[in-house]
């Protein structure tokens, strides 16, 4: 039954699907060959629910005598964790599967994502990270927000391996990705209600492929190009572990990273400060707090690349500055776009529909503003 992953190399794959019927059967199975001292009648199962694209569970035994327990885990009385993500109905539509095994390989070896465990045909196993997860409340803190602003140099300077680059061109994807996109917003819903709602507050799909093309333009006009990284690309508050013991910041759910612009993380970024569940864009950061940020991550960046001797300069803060509006701009369509596909597919209870409403509609209320800004 298992395998090695052809994709993943030294990760065993194991040819099963997990639905309602057999979860507990299969989960106790691949967790038998995870933590073999485990006893499988001791397992203890949690549900994580903050996530809008797959099913997370994890799974515990207490006091396993053949586990190091860490502080951590020994408050919470478990010895370890092991996390069995389950994907979302149809989301190969719109995640690359195979892509988010390798870029778990990849960043695990920089630190950055934990090790995979095993996978199976419609998910995978992989290591918890210990620590909190982040709330809005968390944004603003100026002790939060430069453990984030680091963690983000870190990674936008990455050394990639040679087996990464070798199936990847160092260009961002992005309008790629939302053209496909594009083609896969529905033409209509079955349900009535979600479909008045869908013709009274939603452009058509012309407009919308209207509007990549202005981003487009605008990002290539960009007098100075953006640096071109490895990036996450859905750095929202719950994809940030903070572990309290160490003072360190971690990211998770890696499903969507690629290179891509690295101005574009960090838009983003700025955008989910104000939320998923209940989304309030007065919480967006003041052009002040930006450039605070913004002043960390590229003295972090400088100094990761070995030129910390280049100050950072008042144009080029603000050249960033002026930058990441743009990409914040790209990335209020992007998940708009991204809602409405989710909206027709996913079976997990959450509002696709209205969370789409709300993102497009913040786009086009900056987008003249934004877009009419200029570097200096």
């Amino acid at each position: 039954m298992a395998s090695v992953n052809s994709r993943v190399p030294g990760v065993l794959h194991f040819d099963v699907t997990i639905n309602d019927k057999n979860e507990e059967s299969t989960i106790s199975m691949l967790i038998s060959h995870i933590k073999k001292s485990w006893n499988s009648t001791d397992l203890k199962k949690k549900v994580y629910d903050s996530g809008i694209t797959n099913r997370l569970l994890g799974f515990y035994v207490n006091n396993d005598p053949n586990t190091k327990v860490s502080a951590q885990c020994a408050a919470l009385g478990r010895s370890d964790i092991v996390l069995v993500r389950i994907y979302g109905a149809k989301t190969e539509l719109i995640i690359d599967r195979a892509q988010e095994l390798i870029n778990m390989q990849e960043l695990s070896q920089h630190g950055i994502a934990p090790p995979l465990y095993c996978t199976f045909n419609n998910g995978y196993c992989y290591k918890y990270i210990e620590g909190r997860v982040l709330e809005v409340e968390d944004m603003p803190k100026p002790a939060i927000y430069t453990l984030i602003a680091k963690k983000m140099a870190q990674l936008h300077s990455i050394k990639l391996s040679d087996h990464f680059l070798k199936n990847h061109n160092m260009e961002s994807k992005l309008f790629d990705i939302l053209h496909r996109y594009i083609n896969l917003i529905p033409k209509e819903f079955k349900d009535a209600t979600k479909q008045k709602r869908y013709e009274e507050a939603v452009p058509s799909l012309e407009s919308l492929r209207g509007e990549v093309e202005t981003l487009s333009e605008a990002i290539s006009n960009l007098k100075n190009k953006p640096n071109i990284s490895f990036s996450h690309n859905d750095l929202l508050i719950a994809n940030f572990i903070h572990d309290e013991y160490q003072d360190e910041i971690y990211f998770i759910d890696h499903e969507y990273g690629c290179p891509n612009c690295s101005a574009y993380d960090i838009g983003n970024h700025f955008n989910e400060w104000a939320g998923v569940e209940t989304v309030d864009y007065t919480l967006y950061p003041s052009k002040e707090t930006q450039l605070k940020w913004l002043q960390i991550y590229l003295d972090e960046l400088k100094t990761l690349k070995g030129i910390s001797e280049e100050k950072t300069g008042a144009n080029e803060l603000e050249n960033m500055y002026v930058v990441v509006q743009k990409f914040s701009l790209a990335s209020n369509f992007f998940w708009g776009v991204w809602g409405l596909i989710q909206a027709h597919y996913s079976e997990i209870d959450f509002d696709y529909l209205e969370y789409a409403i709300v993102r497009l509609n913040e786009y086009f209320k900056n987008k003249d503003n934004f877009l009419a800004m200029k570097e200096v």
